[in-house]
């Protein structure tokens, strides 16, 4: 036992305590076994089992510990920061193919006239070009090879296709139905393709149009004079090499606006209209002079025909000799050469 004052432990049976004196109770039987067994530690209890349904109480880390774990969280956070980054900077500093930017619609898209006209939408071009490789991509084999393969699985469509006009807008969509390989392709360029289910917005102007009279036709003053002025020496060169003669003279006659009966109601409709310019000329053959017409004609005449391509759609024909050595004959015989339609001929000043 232990004195009640000082705290020293004395004999169980002690009245008084041998070291301060105090007098000390007097202890029972039980309490006298207990006693020396009070000397020692107290066990730490153990905490209690979490009854079903209860949560344990949560155990708390020292601060420590704490702190520790959230610096590395700290770090491994920032790493994950900067290894993102890098990739970031690599990929964007890829040369980027946007499928979208230079997208159009080119006059060979549409089949047909004016409110008729139907698109054709695989002739939509990207405006890439297989033969040109971006910017920042070495010229070999390898690469030209992946690029036109590329350019090839770019494919659009369009919220209209039929029943179209010149100035229509329509709503073109890069197709996504080729991502994995042009994608796949683009990695092995070391590029970036950009906007593949993209839209864009574009308005129509490239429609073929019928010229309704000749005073229309009169008013492309850059293409008539391109198509009078080129087209005098080829039709001089053409008789040549037709006839075994010399051609002594030739000159402008009179250009004709050949309008055809057909009406358009389809995209299927083919009016066929021709512009027709006549020449004079005079040949020398076998000692004598003859008299003749020498004619340049193109077919399909419409307002997509320009001082530009005009000379690429010209055809040339030459009538000399009998009926046909007077005007009346040659626009006869231009009638059956472009087709067997009929026709109302009008005089372009």
């Amino acid at each position: 036992m232990f004195c009640i004052k000082c705290g020293k432990e004395i004999p169980n049976d002690s009245v008084f305590c041998e070291f301060c004196g105090e007098r000390q109770p007097k202890l029972d039987k039980e309490q006298q076994q207990i006693a020396p067994e009070e000397k020692a530690e107290k066990p730490i209890p153990e905490a209690p089992a979490a009854e079903s349904g209860q949560a344990m109480p949560a155990v708390t880390q020292p601060e420590g510990k704490k702190k520790s774990k959230k610096k590395i969280a700290i770090i491994v956070a920032i790493c994950a920061v900067v290894v993102i980054g890098v990739f970031a900077v690599i990929e964007l500093s890829k040369p980027t193919v946007d499928v979208m930017e230079s997208v159009n619609i080119p006059s060979y898209a549409f089949t047909g006239y004016n409110g008729y006209a139907k698109l054709n939408t695989y002739s939509i071009s990207s405006g890439l070009t297989s033969s040109t490789l971006p910017d920042g991509i070495e010229n070999n084999t390898e690469n030209r090879t992946n690029w036109t393969s590329l350019v090839y699985y770019l494919h659009y469509t369009a919220d209209k296709t039929l029943s179209l006009k010149n100035g229509d807008t329509i709503t073109v969509t890069s197709s996504t139905t080729n991502e994995q390989q042009i994608k796949k392709l683009a990695s092995q360029l070391g590029i970036r393709v950009k906007n593949l289910g993209g839209t864009k917005d574009i308005k129509i102007s490239t429609i073929k149009e019928r010229y309704s009279s000749a005073s229309e036709v009169a008013g492309q003053t850059a293409m008539l004079k391109k198509i009078r002025e080129s087209a005098q020496p080829l039709v001089k060169s053409y008789i040549a090499r037709k006839v075994p003669c010399t051609v002594s003279s030739i000159s402008l006659s009179d250009t004709y606006f050949l309008k055809s009966s057909t009406k358009v109601t389809s995209y299927t409709s083919t009016p066929n209209d021709v512009l027709a310019v006549f020449y004079k000329v005079k040949v020398k053959y076998n000692g004598s002079t003859l008299k003749g017409n020498g004619v340049v004609y193109v077919q399909d005449f419409n307002t997509q025909v320009t001082s530009a391509n005009v000379m690429g759609k010209a055809k040339y024909s030459y009538f000399i000799g009998g009926s046909m050595s007077t005007f009346a004959g040659a626009k006869k015989e231009m009638q059956r050469q472009t087709s067997s339609r009929s026709y109302t001929w009008s005089k372009v000043k």
